[in-house]
């Protein structure tokens, strides 16, 4: 089967329960942003991803801290992060006790919904995702033509500009470190 042969690997139900925003806020600085695009648009056109890691704070919000690019296989469609690479970044980021607190990656075109391969690719159900379209060839303004997704009810929700932009707030100032596992 090749990457998208098959349309359940793409396309998704809607969820069955609306999106319940909350208070958490995970905090990152511009040049972390900046860092990331630049990773997915190094990739050439091929989806990848990389992690945004760092500090919890109270109330689940979160201060990014580092941009953590694992060994991956990607594809015009996908990407592929072994257990192994995992386990890499996970020894790469536990002195510092940082933990995951998003994963981002690109897709092809301008879609930036999960597709159902995204939603069983997780790292975690406890962080949020982050989709940019044309990998990574992104325009913005924050968080505009970016997909930031929150798991909750049994659902990958893709979460409207308004509360996107509540949920993850970039900061101008900062330092973050990058982390290049490749």
């Amino acid at each position: 089967m090749s990457n998208f042969d098959q349309d359940d690997q793409i396309r998704r139900s809607p969820p069955q329960q609306p999106y319940q925003a909350n208070s958490a806020i995970l905090y990152a600085p511009k040049n972390a942003l900046e860092q990331t695009v630049g990773v997915l648009q190094g990739a050439g056109r091929v989806e990848t991803c990389c992690f945004w890691y760092g500090r919890d704070l109270p109330g689940g919000c979160g201060r990014v801290e580092a941009v953590v690019v694992p060994r991956q296989r990607g594809t015009w469609g996908n990407y592929d992060v072994t257990g192994e690479a995992m386990a890499a970044v996970s020894a790469a980021t536990r002195a510092k006790r940082w933990v995951a607190l998003a994963q981002v990656h690109s897709h092809p075109g301008d879609w930036i919904e999960h597709s159902r391969y995204d939603d069983a690719r997780a790292i975690s159900r406890g962080v949020l995702s982050v989709v940019f379209p044309r990998y990574g060839h992104w325009t913005g303004p924050w968080p505009h033509q970016a997909g930031i997704h929150e798991f909750q009810i049994n659902y990958w929700h893709l979460l409207s500009i308004a509360d996107a932009a509540r949920r993850v707030v970039l900061e101008g100032a900062g330092t973050v470190s990058f982390l290049d596992l490749r």
